[in-house]
């Protein structure tokens, strides 16, 4: 992971910030979170292993986030999942260049149970990546 990070703090040279030098082009890395984390944050999760968690990139209406949460919802159900939770991930929005605050998303971290444990394997985390 080391080398990720470098890699990150690095990407000047290609072009990844804009010329506000606030705005980048989204590039990360994947992480696992800790499950003592998410209960540090007081997110109500059952047991470790348990579930299924992810960040949703949803439009600024909430209204319109909101369908998308409930077609979600219908798609998990569909597969024997169920979605128990949406925390709303607190951003600040006050360090964000021009170009990104102008499409800022409404990001939220969704949690998805319901596998048996006979089924928790990879299949169960392939039900959980959204395509």
């Amino acid at each position: 992971m080391g080398n990720a990070l470098t890699l990150l703090e690095n990407m000047k040279h290609r072009g990844a910030e804009a010329a506000d030098n606030k705005s980048g082009d989204g590039a990360g890395i994947t992480l696992q979170i800790p499950h003592e984390f998410i209960l540090l944050q007081g997110i109500p999760v059952p047991e470790r292993l348990s579930y299924g968690t992810g960040l949703v990139f949803l439009p600024k209406d909430k209204a319109l986030g909101d369908k998308y949460l409930d077609i979600i919802r219908e798609e998990a159900s569909k597969m024997g999942l169920e979605l128990t939770n949406v925390h709303e991930v607190p951003v600040n929005s006050n360090i964000l260049g021009e170009a990104a605050r102008a499409t800022e998303p409404r990001t939220v971290q969704i949690f998805i149970t319901g596998a048996s444990e006979s089924h928790r394997s990879a299949r169960y985390e392939r039900q959980c990546i959204v395509r």
